[in-house]
C-alpha cells in the first residue's frame, strides 16, 4: 500500500529532526535547551507524537547544523561550552573550567570572523553548568565578545549581577588589585577578574 503523502510528510520530518539532533553531537536534553524548550517535549517532536511548528522545524535545522559543523571545524559552540564546563566543575577542576571560558571566547571570535553564518551555535544558549557563578561568568563574557562586534548579543546572555562578590584567586595580585584591574563590564556583575587574565587561554 502507498504511503499516503501527509505520512511521508511526516516521517520525512522526523527523520531530519533526528538528524539534527545527531548532528549537533549533544545529547537530546543539551539539544532541547539550545533550542529553548524541554527534552520531554523535543521527544514528542521525534517520535512524531506532535508535529513542529515550521518556525521551530527550521529553527531545529539551523542550529543542528551549526552545532555540528562547528563541531567538526573543532571550535566549540555555547552549547558544547555549556556540557564541557559542567563535566569539568563536576570533577572540580576549575582552572580547565576558566580555560574552556576563554577558549570559547576565541572560538566565539573566530565564528564571527570567519564563520559568521555559523553563528546559530553560539546564540543557542547552553545548559547551566550547574553553578551561577560560572553561568554569568560565561554568559558575560559571550554577550560581551558579541557587543564587541558590533552585535546584539543573545538573550540568553542577559544575568542579573550575582548575590555576592566573585573575585578570581589565584592570581598575583591582592583582592583589591584584582578589583582595579577588572573591566567594567564584569565588575557589573559582582565577578572580579584581572583583564589580562582574558587575554589568553
Amino acid at each position: 500500500m502507498e504511503e499516503r503523502a501527509d505520512d511521508l510528510d511526516a516521517r520525512t520530518v522526523m527523520e531530519e529532526l533526528r538528524e539534527a539532533v545527531r548532528s549537533s553531537q549533544l545529547t537530546q536534553t543539551a539539544f532541547a535547551a539550545a533550542l529553548g524548550t524541554s527534552q520531554p517535549r523535543l521527544s514528542t517532536y521525534l517520535s512524531g507524537a506532535v508535529s513542529p511548528s515550521a518556525r521551530f522545524f527550521v529553527r531545529v535545522r539551523r542550529v543542528g547544523t551549526a552545532l555540528g559543523d562547528l563541531h567538526r571545524l573543532h571550535l566549540l559552540s555555547a552549547p558544547a561550552l555549556g556540557v564541557a564546563l559542567r563535566l569539568a566543575l563536576t570533577d572540580g577542576q576549575e582552572d580547565w573550567a576558566f580555560r574552556l571560558v576563554v577558549q570559547g571566547r576565541d572560538h566565539l571570535r573566530l565564528v564571527l570572523a570567519r564563520h559568521p553564518h555559523l553563528i546559530a551555535g553560539w546564540t543557542a544558549p547552553p545548559l547551566s553548568s550547574g553553578r551561577q557563578d560560572w553561568d554569568t561568568l560565561t554568559a558575560s563574557v559571550t554577550g560581551h565578545e558579541f557587543i564587541e562586534a558590533g552585535l546584539e548579543p543573545p538573550s540568553w546572555t542577559a544575568r542579573e549581577p550575582l548575590g555576592e562578590p566573585w573575585t578570581f584567586t589565584g592570581v598575583l595580585l591582592r583582592p583589591e588589585e584584582v578589583r582595579d584591574a577588572t573591566p567594567a563590564w564584569l565588575a557589573a556583575l559582582n565577578i572580579f577578574l584581572p583583564e589580562r587574565d582574558l587575554v589568553t587561554a
